[in-house]
């Protein structure tokens, strides 16, 4: 849809009401439990002995749960802006309502590029013993987010297709993968340092294997590195399987006429058990976290057992 003669920001848009009632669960509820488990595990990560000492899985850990909080937040604060603004009855150019959908889409993009970056200097300091510097870190991460960030800007700017979410009643977007070329700028980059991250991670563990098989006194150390790519691996895999099924659902099934609410529903539960699996697979995959909260819960069980029968464990 073209609008020639109308300025973007003559077109006005509102927050619908029923969001707040549809959305409670996914936006508000599961991104504070998500939210709260990241911030739990970046506090005990970077204050807590054993986990504070180990600057290896200490990076890991901090950067994967960053890059889930900065989407949860995200999350939580639109809605409770949507409170606010269904409140005072706030209308928007569609701009603005295109751009905080852009900035979803760039942050949930963000979450799943993380474990990619880290799997590359992982990969660089196993393989081949070499330190990446802040600089290729840096530079690497920019690279990666570029053409999400391009997309970003030109459907906000640009873009004429119209559609609706469950927040605002309009906004812009692109068009259908096999029409415009922005879809592919904005999950070519998932796909493609997904797949690369992927050999990687299998890189590392074809390293550890043959180290290990060299010198079993260091097999100890190794342990870790193999749980943390693993890990890893597992965080590359998801993000391909999200992205494979989306567009393969709303960009190819939809456009030929065949929807299906029940793959929608599919869709959406396992995208948002990701976000608490996310920071919950660093306590199952790695030992010394998956040992403090089993200890933890099983202190507390003991405390509440003797408290109902009366008996005092010292």
């Amino acid at each position: 849809m073209e609008f020639l003669n109308v300025s973007r920001n003559d077109i006005l848009v509102s927050v619908k009401p029923s969001y707040l009632d549809k959305k409670i669960f996914e936006d508000l509820i599961l991104p504070f439990v998500a939210l709260t488990i990241d911030v739990s595990i970046i506090t005990l990560t970077v204050f807590k002995e054993p986990f504070k000492s180990a600057i290896g899985v200490k990076n890991v850990v901090i950067l994967q749960c960053l890059g889930g909080l900065g989407y949860t937040t995200f999350k939580l604060c639109n809605y409770i802006s949507a409170i606010i603004w269904i409140k005072y009855k706030v209308r928007f150019t569609i701009v603005i309502s295109t751009f905080y959908i852009q900035l979803n889409y760039f942050l949930y993009n963000v979450n799943f590029t993380v474990p990619s970056i880290i799997t590359y200097w992982r990969f660089m300091l196993i393989v081949y013993q070499r330190e990446t510097s802040a600089f290729e870190n840096i530079a690497l991460a920019i690279f990666s987010l570029l053409f999400n960030f391009i997309c970003l800007i030109h459907t906000t700017l640009y873009a004429t297709n119209l559609s609706q979410s469950s927040l605002f009643t309009k906004f812009f977007t692109y068009g259908p993968m096999l029409e415009d070329y922005m879809a592919w700028f904005d999950i070519a980059p998932q796909v493609i340092s997904g797949i690369i991250a992927f050999f990687m991670n299998i890189g590392i563990l074809v390293k550890i294997r043959i180290e290990t098989i060299k010198t079993v006194a260091r097999s100890k150390s190794y342990s870790n590195e193999v749980t943390l790519t693993i890990n890893l691996l597992f965080h590359t895999i998801m993000p391909l399987f999200f992205i494979f099924y989306a567009n393969i659902y709303y960009n190819i099934l939809i456009n030929a006429g065949i929807e299906s609410p029940i793959a929608a529903k599919i869709y959406h539960f396992l995208e948002l058990s990701y976000l608490i699996i996310s920071p919950l697979s660093l306590v199952l995959f790695i030992k010394s976290y998956r040992n403090y909260f089993f200890s933890s819960f099983y202190k507390m069980n003991t405390i509440f057992v003797s408290s109902v029968t009366g008996r005092i464990i010292l």
